[in-house]
């Protein structure tokens, strides 16, 4: 009888071990899932944020303030610029307790955080930029200058509805853009994505995650491709920055990320495709690259 009770408690206290151990593992198993799905976002937000970092430097190296309706609006820029956020530290995700991982995801969603604020700050300050310089371009309530909006506005609204019916959708062949006079070809693999404004287009790669945004622009600050050149060799690890013509292209590293631009700057338009891809995947990515920037034109 005596053993047959150590027995029984022998076999409970071992269920229970089990039962703890399985239970345990799932709560880990949970936490590192938590932490991938955080990890997973860094890639976007990233390349995201160094394009408008990108955007706002060149802006700002390209304008003055006799150029503006309103110096302020280049003060706030530049004064944001200065506090760029370091690079996010991608997590492992692999520690061994519930506790390590939840702390590695909290710290990487607080950096994820920041850098979305620090970029939207300074979109903000470059769409305010922008404004100052059509202000004094055209006058703020010049009849040219409110033609234009309204025909912009017009235009606005059919881009737009057509992104967000596309997003998601694949595509590969020639795409031509009319308004803004450029074309590419894209080979098979893309999909859209809905673009943040309706002169910016944006596709990704879905074996590789490579994206490609072109940006267009009416050249309202009056860049150049010498100005181009110059903001291009001032990225740190910069492999190469050249210029033929109207024609601007280079390539760096963000942290992990590889970015590579093809700009073409004239005196009516600028018209730029960055191409952003980890350095995980660049044997893939560098031979789309390769394939993509020479069919990158636009009409003269």
């Amino acid at each position: 009888m005596i053993v047959v009770v150590l027995l029984l408690a022998v076999a409970a206290i071992t269920g229970g071990i089990i039962y703890w151990r399985t239970a345990s593992q799932k709560e880990l198993d949970a936490a590192r899932q938590r932490c991938n799905d955080v990890k997973s976002q860094i890639y976007d937000v990233q390349s995201d944020y160094a394009q408008t970092v990108r955007d706002a430097r060149e802006l700002l190296n390209s304008t003055s303030s006799n150029d503006v309706s309103d110096p302020s609006t280049l003060s706030r820029l530049k004064e944001d610029l200065g506090h760029v956020p370091d690079n996010i530290t991608t997590p492992n995700c692999s520690a061994d307790s519930v506790e390590a991982l939840d702390s590695e995801r909290e710290s990487t969603q607080d950096a994820l955080r920041n850098q979305r604020g620090y970029a939207k700050t300074l979109e903000t300050d470059i769409q305010d930029v922008k404004a100052a310089l059509r202000d004094t371009q055209y006058g703020s309530t010049s009849d040219d200058y409110s033609s234009d909006s309204s025909d912009s506005s017009n235009s606005s609204d059919s881009s737009d509805s057509s992104s967000r019916e596309l997003d998601g959708e694949a595509f590969s062949g020639t795409y031509t853009n009319d308004e803004y006079g450029y074309s590419i070809d894209i080979p098979s693999g893309f999909e859209w994505r809905d673009e943040q404004s309706d002169s910016v287009r944006k596709l990704i790669d879905t074996d590789t995650d490579m994206l490609i945004r072109i940006d267009a622009d009416d050249n309202p600050a009056g860049l150049t491709p010498q100005s181009a050149l110059a903001e291009l060799k001032n990225h740190d690890d910069v492999s190469f920055a050249t210029a033929k013509g109207s024609m601007v292209a280079g390539s760096w590293k963000e942290g992990s990320i590889i970015m590579y631009v093809k700009e073409y700057v004239t005196d009516s338009r600028t018209v730029t495709m960055t191409i952003t891809y980890s350095q995980s995947v660049r044997s893939k990515a560098d031979k789309l690259v390769e394939k993509i920037s020479p069919t990158f034109t636009i009409n003269d």
